[in-house]
């Protein structure tokens, strides 16, 4: 049996203290306490990963409308599977390509490797060449979108990429730390961007 009486008495008479000052104040502080946009770290940086199907027009044209819609199903579950497993967000996603976001460079390259081992076997006998750039840094956040040079860093990466290529900028090979093998360093002139970049091809067969 469970009983509860209740007194008309106030905490601070009866125990000389109020007790919902505490839980009042956690719960303020919950309310309060803005969380880290999805795909965003806790000290405020990103890792923006860009993908696409190389030469997708042609594509189309070869298939047919019909086949490459199928084909672009195949493209969009692979990439939104491995993001979502490897912790990641979609951001958005237009055609055939997308903008993903990543609170860990590791978790963003070991996410491009497996779409990339993934699309490798092709689809109904047809290479399907997938190309992605990655970069790393800060950058604004709002409505799940995210905005500034980061992003626009690393949409320009993804563009210098080959088909069945991950480029990584420098930002990300230095937070990986050796974890990923990289090929020789490459320099890039990035379309907009002032100065030459350097970006990083990940070996991911």
């Amino acid at each position: 049996m469970h009983l509860h009486y209740a007194y008309s008495v106030s905490n601070q008479e009866s125990l000389g203290v109020e007790l919902t000052t505490v839980v009042d104040e956690l719960l303020l502080a919950v309310k309060h306490e803005e969380l880290p946009p999805a795909g965003m770290a806790e000290d405020g940086s990103v890792t923006i990963a860009f993908t696409d199907v190389e030469d997708s027009t042609s594509l189309m044209e070869t298939l047919g409308e019909p086949r490459w819609l199928e084909m672009l199903r195949w493209h969009n579950e692979i990439v939104t599977h491995h993001t979502a497993a490897f912790g990641g967000t979609v951001v958005k996603g237009q055609g055939d390509g997308f903008m993903l976001a990543f609170p860990a460079a590791g978790s963003a390259v070991a996410c491009a490797a497996a779409v990339q081992r993934a699309t490798s076997a092709r689809w109904d006998g047809i290479p399907v060449p997938i190309r992605v750039g990655l970069h790393a840094g800060n950058a604004s956040a709002e409505g799940g979108d995210f905005f500034g040079r980061t992003v626009v860093v690393a949409a320009r990466i993804a563009s210098a990429a080959r088909g069945g290529e991950i480029l990584a900028s420098e930002s990300v090979q230095e937070r990986l730390a050796g974890a990923f093998a990289l090929d020789g360093a490459r320099s890039l002139a990035l379309k907009g961007l002032v100065g030459d970049f350097v970006a990083y091809p990940v070996r991911w067969e």
